[in-house]
């Protein structure tokens, strides 16, 4: 779908009729710390629940000393990765990036996909050369479409931000296919995990065409919800930590 960008946006042009993905916005100091440390209360208040100590602070870059590979797909489910209504609301309005899209983009708003009554804003952690931990090729706009509770309306389209908090350049992060937005013929269908349907892509991808997005400290992603991605296996030595949240913008 190509974008009539009347008002010479970069972003826009970017996420619509370039690439399909848009890295040249940063975060400030004070909010990347602010979401940072609300994400180190989350999963430390959440650990705490399932430790024998439940009383300890737990370091969110220790987490692999904990070795607790048999209880990580429990204790991490998305539920436990959402951040609460407080911290969700007090970060959206003082949001230097929340004023920054409705600046580029017009009226947004963070969806609510788990109908939880407030914008859903949810962290991952991918352990140290952990698959498991990596989901496969995708488009966000397949899991819309297999939700049952969403009606797709005709005058509004999504975007997908990611804020990557605790990487090592190189070793982890995004992978991407550039251009993959604009694709026709990309093929996937849905298949039932654990009782819920999932999408899963047929159309065969030459892995030397995916692009591994190398950020600098506190840069984000910014990208269109047809976009074909997966996280990269991580091959560092700390977890990979990041933030993410889709918004509504009306058509163009």
């Amino acid at each position: 779908m190509i974008f009539i960008n009347k008002n010479n946006n970069s972003l826009i042009e970017a996420i619509f009729n370039g690439e399909g993905f848009y890295t040249d916005k940063t975060l400030k100091e004070a909010e990347f710390n602010y979401l940072y440390e609300t994400v180190q209360n989350s999963y430390s208040d959440t650990l705490s629940h399932y430790m024998p100590d439940g009383e300890k602070k737990y370091n969110i870059k220790d987490y692999e000393k904990l070795d607790l590979n048999n209880e990580h797909k429990k204790i991490w489910t998305k539920s436990n990765r959402i951040l609460k209504e407080k911290a969700v609301k007090h970060w959206i309005d003082n949001s230097e990036l929340i004023s920054y899209l409705k600046a580029e983009l017009g009226n947004i708003r963070i969806s609510d996909e788990e109908d939880m009554g407030y914008p859903n804003v949810y962290w991952r952690l991918v352990r140290s050369n952990k698959k498991e931990d990596i989901g496969p090729l995708h488009r966000d706009e397949w899991f819309w479409i297999l939700n049952d509770n969403y009606k797709d309306s005709e005058s509004q389209t999504r975007i997908k931000v990611w804020i990557p908090l605790l990487t090592e350049t190189g070793q982890n992060g995004l992978l991407v296919l550039p251009n993959s937005h604009k694709d026709e013929s990309i093929k996937w269908n849905k298949f039932d995990r654990d009782g819920e349907p999932k999408p899963k892509l047929y159309s065969c991808i030459n892995n030397k065409d995916l692009k591994l997005l190398n950020l600098n400290k506190k840069n984000l992603v910014i990208f269109n919800d047809r976009l074909l991605h997966g996280g990269a296996l991580n091959k560092g030595t700390l977890p990979r930590v990041s933030l993410e949240f889709t918004i509504f913008i009306n058509k163009l």
